[in-house]
């Protein structure tokens, strides 16, 4: 009794498939699908700063920042005396003992 209820019921579900159709694609689906992929081939999604607002802007910044860093070099070159730059000179060679002469 078992076998012929688990026989009615595999019918049934066979039975269950007979209306269904097979699934098509929407018209033109492969058209957009391949224009879609050429795009992400095309345009390279690993560079975010790659419109040019955003290059100008990054080059604008190095730009102020080179003339501060150069603004910056001179007043310290200015205000710096040479007798501070020889003490500067006579303190690295007395850090690396320098100023010792040696005779062979």
């Amino acid at each position: 009794m078992e076998s012929k209820n688990l026989h009615n019921k595999i019918e049934e579900s066979l039975s269950s498939l007979d209306g269904v159709q097979r699934a098509a694609a929407p018209d033109f689906f492969y058209t957009r699908l391949s224009a879609r992929m050429e795009k992400e081939l095309t345009t390279p999604t690993w560079i975010p700063f790659g419109k040019p607002v955003w290059l100008i802007a990054t080059l604008l910044v190095f730009l102020v920042l080179n003339t501060m860093m150069i603004k910056q070099t001179k007043l310290s070159k200015s205000s710096g005396s040479s007798a501070n730059s020889g003490s500067s000179l006579q303190s690295f060679a007395a850090e690396y003992e320098l100023s010792n002469t040696v005779n062979y």
